[in-house]
């Protein structure tokens, strides 16, 4: 399996984005940095392509995408999933708790 990772940095006037994909499509995650809660970090949009699941590609962009906020001052990630209970599984199984409904997950770096 031949993924490579691009970091795409977009510095706005609230706070920076930072999208990890792979350019020929493979699987992509989004990072934001507010900065009026500089201490958090927001993931969102995780995807993996169906013919590239199941080959760890899901955690390696989570890992660098808190290796991104962590090295940028955050002291913890927090995402949203509304997706089916073995998506939550996953997520726990990276480090991420239950915070409040609607469900928010929440990983300490």
């Amino acid at each position: 399996m031949d993924v490579r990772t691009t970091e795409q940095i977009q510095e706005w006037d609230n706070g920076t984005r930072v999208v990890i994909f792979d350019p020929k499509g493979a699987c992509t995650i989004s990072l934001w940095i507010d900065k009026s809660e500089p201490r958090a970090g927001i993931i969102s949009d995780l995807y993996v392509h169906k013919f590239f699941r199941g080959k760890g590609l899901g955690q390696m962009l989570l890992e660098k995408a808190c290796k991104c906020a962590k090295d940028s001052g955050c002291e913890f990630v927090e995402l949203r999933s509304d997706a089916p209970g073995w998506v939550r599984d996953w997520y726990k199984r990276q480090g991420f708790n239950k915070q409040d409904e609607p469900v928010w997950l929440r990983k300490e770096l």
